[in-house]
């Protein structure tokens, strides 16, 4: 078994494959490594490679079945559901990890700079007794379905679509799905 945050890389990810994510309230024990083959456009070079990946894809298959049956009853306290994706077939050390992004740029430090000043003139302390206990922003409406970056490292262009697209909708009340690729295509490499 791997932990919960490499199972929902490992079935949100993809290599650019344009297949959709199979919707969690449509996974269940009839779903078969076969159907999985035909709705990702996966095949194997030989039996040994079929027969492994078709091992992998069934304990990852087990894994989301138990998460799915545990986490049914509370999807109104905050539980979610997780669905079949292009890399059910991989186990949770061959996911891609992306690029190394440890390395600072001056971009990075500038920005982190900005940050600093920005919050110091915009956000205001308030005692966290006045919050919350939760929030479940999903009820709200102000966030999308979970998207699917790939492996091409643009990570950055995913959050930072979200975290627009929510504001709009807290601003608004209407909620937009932006496009990522529209901000990749126009960074500078």
């Amino acid at each position: 078994m791997f932990a919960t945050s490499s199972l929902l890389v490992l079935v949100f990810s993809s290599f650019g494959i344009s297949a959709e994510a199979a919707p969690p309230s449509q996974v269940d024990e009839s779903y078969t490594f076969e159907q999985f083959l035909d709705d990702f456009h996966k095949s194997y070079e030989n039996q040994e490679k079929y027969d492994l990946r078709r091992s992998v894809f069934n304990e990852n298959l087990q894994t989301i079945l138990d998460h799915n049956a545990i986490n049914a009853i509370d999807i109104k306290k905050g539980g979610y559901l997780i669905g079949i994706g292009p890399m059910m077939d991989l186990r949770a050390d061959e996911v891609p990890k992306g690029y190394d992004k440890a390395k600072p740029s001056l971009m990075a430090s500038t920005a982190r700079k900005l940050a600093q000043t920005t919050r110091k003139l915009l956000f205001k302390v308030e005692p966290l007794s006045d919050l919350p206990k939760s929030i479940n922003w999903r009820t709200r409406g102000v966030t999308t379905p979970v998207k699917t970056q790939g492996g091409c490292g643009s990570c950055w262009a995913f959050a930072s679509t979200a975290v627009l697209e929510s504001h709009v909708a807290l601003q608004t009340g209407i909620l937009y799905s932006l496009s990522e690729q529209e901000l990749v295509s126009c960074a500078e490499k």
